[in-house]
Order: structure tokens, then sequence, then C-alpha cells
């Protein structure tokens, strides 16, 4: 089903490609299914005719022969059919040899006392699917920083040896942050004069095409209930994780909500409280580092005024009306055919958008879909049985102790759902912020966004010439 998810990521993302491109008939046809019935998408003309055929279209071609005398004719098809039976064994004698080839490629870069199941090629062969989905696409280039040295050459580049001292090689490639601080050095406020600087994307929001389009990949494979993705803060204590929750993906059972969300963690903050969960949402709240609205710098225009209060945003949906929909440089949300005020809507409409109780957190293998969209990933993620709604469960589910009491008299947030959106290059972005060792090799950091919202910052190096 991955050229399902392909079509609908392109569509949804101006940076972002695909995690793998193997069309497969049956595959596409139930995952086009699975995912109109999900979301509601209509298939374009060509998912329509790939879901329509699950033959291989060689098997096509003796229909090619009609207009010959029928003595020739009638060779041709026994000779065409007997060829096509021959492709169709060794596809099949080939597509064995291919599965066992990723069994062997798994057991030498699986095995890392992750918990992953070993019991037989199929098993392993849906870790080898996981395992290549996450590989950055297109990969970067490190010396797109080559200025006046060599520094930024090298043969090994790509396996992460060498690229002078860049902290993210391998990385999936962006746009270059202008001035003299590209990449992971690319500010978050405060922009040099002709510089740029790094935001937040919009295509992280709940309910954003690109966040619907990863859901629906994500459930029509996954064959388990639906399932909602979104990015925000965690609220963990440092002695539980040294990096504070980033980049965990956690699965949320939330009261009043259809379906559990999983939801990445990108950012920190110290008003977070623990098992607390601050998600992204259209307007949530602009909190401390506001770059949202209100100055020459922030990606929308016009003042703060229609976005609420700094804390939780809005108080109903009808002032959804007054956001300004698009970011000053509107042409990539235009095109992702997103808007701040349906964004908006779409929070209230789902349940989010009212400070929520969560009834069980667990942490969950972070779904490549997700991990397309942000390129953040750890390396100590949990075992495969632990993916998604439904599955089974890791030892690190934990129930609510009680409901949300935000709004009591010196309550605390924990066990809420709460809301956010300062449009502010996160937490998972700033390199300093991150334990290389409990990171992916080329997701090791957030790739956030230009003010656009959409168009990804290369993020492999923190300098021009590698060396920084």
């Amino acid at each position: 089903g991955s050229i399902w998810s392909k079509r609908l990521l392109q569509r949804s993302l101006l940076r972002a490609q695909p995690m793998s491109n193997k069309p497969q008939g049956t595959l596409a046809a139930a995952a086009a299914t699975a995912a109109a019935e999900h979301e509601g998408f209509v298939p374009d003309e060509e998912l329509q005719l790939l879901a329509e055929s699950n033959a291989h279209p060689s098997s096509n071609n003796c229909r090619r022969w009609a207009p010959l005398p029928r003595s020739f004719a009638a060779a041709a098809v026994v000779a065409c059919a007997f060829g096509v039976v021959l492709f169709h064994i060794n596809r099949r004698l080939n597509s064995e040899s291919m599965q066992s080839g990723i069994a062997t490629r798994v057991s030498g870069i699986g095995d890392r006392g992750r918990g992953h199941n070993s019991g037989g090629l199929r098993s392993m062969t849906a870790l080898a699917e996981q395992e290549l989905a996450f590989v950055p696409i297109p990969a970067g280039n490190c010396t797109f920083y080559a200025e006046k040295s060599k520094h930024c050459d090298g043969e090994q580049w790509n396996n992460f040896q060498k690229c002078g001292a860049c902290f993210n090689a391998g990385s999936r490639s962006g746009v270059m942050c202008k001035g003299s601080k590209p990449g992971y050095s690319c500010p978050p406020d405060k922009k040099e004069e002709g510089g740029g600087m790094a935001f937040a994307c919009m295509d992280w929001t709940f309910g954003s095409g690109a966040m619907r389009a990863a859901e629906a990949s994500f459930n029509a494979r996954s064959g388990q209930p639906s399932t909602y993705f979104g990015v925000g803060t965690y609220g963990v204590a440092l002695d539980k994780d040294p990096m504070g929750g980033l980049g965990m993906c956690l699965e949320l059972h939330v009261t009043g909500v259809d379906r559990p969300i999983i939801a990445q963690s990108i950012n920190t903050g110290h008003d977070v409280a623990g098992d607390q969960f601050d998600l992204q949402i259209g307007a949530g709240g602009v909190g401390i580092f506001n770059t949202c609205a209100g100055s020459g710098d922030s990606m929308f225009p016009g003042s703060k005024a229609p976005w609420g209060r700094q804390y939780g945003g809005l108080t109903n949906r009808s002032q959804c009306a007054k956001l300004p929909a698009h970011p000053r440089d509107d042409a990539p949300m235009l095109a992702a055919g997103d808007s701040l005020i349906d964004l908006c809507h779409y929070a209230w409409d789902k349940g989010v958008y009212s400070n929520p109780s969560i009834s069980s957190i667990t942490r969950v293998l972070c779904p490549p879909e997700l991990v397309n969209l942000t390129q953040f990933r750890r390396s100590d993620e949990p075992a495969v049985g632990a993916v998604g709604s439904g599955r089974s469960y890791s030892k690190s589910r934990r129930l609510a102790a009680h409901g949300c009491k935000l709004g009591q008299p010196g309550a605390q947030a924990d066990w809420c759902l709460t809301r956010m959106m300062d449009c502010r290059k996160p937490s998972g972005a700033i390199k300093d912020n991150i334990q290389s060792e409990l990171m992916a090799p080329g997701h090791r950091l957030v790739q956030p966004c230009l003010a656009d919202g959409y168009t990804r910052i290369d993020v492999q190096c923190g300098c021009h010439d590698c060396y920084c």
C-alpha cells in the first residue's frame, strides 16, 4: 500500500518524500479503499487504475496481437501466454529470494537488544519494511555546505562516518537557511540582516492534509482501529528520560476523542507537567515563545489579538473565522490545501480544544508515516509489537490516576491533553538538546521549515564548510 501513501504525501508535502516505492496491486487496492473509508479521500485517476489492476502490466500485452491474421495471432497468443507464465514463476522466485535477503539484512541492522521479534521470515520481513521505510529520501549531501574548504568531502559521508563535524549527516535534504547560520544553526528568532529563521512546520498540525494522509496510509496498512496523528510536547522528567521525552511516540487514549492519538514529542517546555501532552493544533495558544503573529518576522500577518489567550488560545469555535487563513508567504499552504481557519475548526470538531482527560499513555514505535513528517527518530524504539492502536501493548502502558483537573484551584495539568501553536522552531531541532547515542543516524534532529511553514530546511550541518 506504500504507493498510496506516496501519492498522498507527495500531494500534501512540498519537501517530504515517500518512505518507499513498491506498488503492489492488491495492497494498493486495499490501501486505497481503506484510506477512502477512513478519511473520505478520493483516489486520483492513477490510483484508481492501480487499484483496479492486480496483475503486472505485461499480462495484458497478449491483447495487442488481435490485428494479426488468425494463424499468426494464435501462435503469438500461445507464446505470449507461455511467456507470462514464465514471468510470474520468475517473479515469485525473485520475490522469495528478495525476502530471504531482507531477513538477512534485518538480522544485521535490527538486533540491538530492543526486543525485536525473530520468530520467522514473515515477522522479519515486516521488520525489514519498517527499518527500510525510515531511510531519508532524498538523503542529503554534505557538500551542499561547502564554500571555501574541502571539509565536507569524503567518500563515506553517506555512511555518517565523514562530513567534517556535521551532527546530522545523511539526513533528508532541504533548502539552505540564508545567512551565516545555516542548517540546524538557523535561528528561531532575531534573525540577522539578510538571514533566515527556522519555524515549526504547519503540516505537523493536527488535521493538516499531510497528517490526515499519513493517518490514512497507516490505518490502511495496519488493519486495526483508526488512529489520529499529532506532534507536541510530552511531560516526562529528565530522571526518567535524559532528553525529556524528545523523539518518543505515545499512543494516547483521550476522553471524548473517537480515536486514539499517536503523537510524537518534538518539543520540551518547563510549563508541561508530567503525564501531560501539549498537542499542536490550529491556533492552540502561542505560549511564551510566539513567532506566529504580532511582529515583522512572524509567520502569519496581523496582530496577536485574533489568536486569543496566550495560553489556551480561543474560547469558542466561532473565533476561528477571525484568524489569518494563511502565512505571509501563502503559496505552499495553499498548494497543500490547508488553512489555519480550517485547522482550528477541525480541532474543535474532534474534541481536542477543551483540555480533555488522557485515560492512558503508551510509548509505541513511531510509525514511518509520522517520522516522514518530522524526520525525528529515537534509536531506543519499543518492539514492533507495540505499534499502534489495538496491538499488543508494551509494558510502558500507564493508566491515568485521575481525570484532568485544570481549572480547579492549585491543580496541575497531569493527565490533560492541552494545546498549543507557537510556530517556533521546536526543541528537537536544536542540537544542544539532543544526545546523539539516543537518536538514529540521519534522524537526529527535527527538520523545521522556512517562514511559509512547509518548505523544509536542510539540517545536516550547522555551519558552512562542515566544521562547526
